[in-house]
């Protein structure tokens, strides 16, 4: 995951994390259904499927908080799992292949 960016994994760690999409803070919601894991990562699963409800794991690379929730909306956000900086690892199973949505606080 590169450095300054929010990456979100096709695999859980112990399956070797897979393909990735990486985000940077931008100060609006990230809605998944819009963007595709687009590099290959470490074993190119999930290569150039759609993030919307494929996340299982994260790496935070940035300075801030990020927010992982389940819903693609604004305004609702459903179950939510926060990530502060530094963090790796699988969401929490609530989440894995159920998230809509990724906020930079």
């Amino acid at each position: 995951c590169p450095a300054g960016s929010f990456c979100v994994y096709y695999n859980s760690a112990e399956n070797g994390w897979g393909s990735f999409e990486n985000f940077t803070p931008t100060g609006t919601p990230v809605r998944l259904v819009n963007y595709y894991f687009g590099h290959y990562g470490s074993n190119g699963s999930g290569w150039k499927q759609n993030t919307y409800h494929n996340v299982a794991a994260v790496v935070n690379n940035t300075g801030g908080d990020w927010k992982v929730c389940s819903l693609p909306s604004t305004d609702v956000y459903g179950t939510c799992e926060l990530f502060i900086p530094g963090d790796s690892g699988d969401v929490i199973p609530a989440l894995k292949n159920n998230e809509g949505s990724l906020w930079a606080l």
